[in-house]
């Protein structure tokens, strides 16, 4: 399993510090749930030149709605899990589990 959390930070430095804790969450959440996964802060201009895109497009209603406000958000093997801000650590358990859940169907 591959997480990353897309980031606004490559146009907004001061949002670093929230990836870092958004990051620390999504590992705790993780050791809580024994789950082994990859972990990665994606700035959106990085996911925009290496997502396919699909992928990126998935986020599109959202960014038009919204704007910047849905990021961070969090990537579980490059689909949308989690999008406006830092979740709680059991959210983040709860998108993991509901990925690992779809999986299995």
């Amino acid at each position: 399993m591959r997480i990353s959390i897309l980031s606004i930070s490559c146009c907004n430095p001061a949002m670093a510090s929230e990836d870092r804790a958004y990051q620390a969450k999504v590992q705790e959440a993780l050791a809580e749930s024994s789950i082994k996964a990859e972990v990665s802060i994606l700035t959106i201009s990085e996911a925009i030149n290496t997502l396919e895109a699909e992928k990126v497009g998935a986020l599109m209603p959202l960014w038009k709605r919204y704007g910047l406000a849905i990021l961070p958000a969090m990537l579980i093997d490059d689909g949308l899990a989690l999008y406006c801000g830092v979740p709680t650590k059991e959210r983040i358990v709860e998108a993991i589990a509901e990925y690992r859940k779809k999986g299995e169907s």
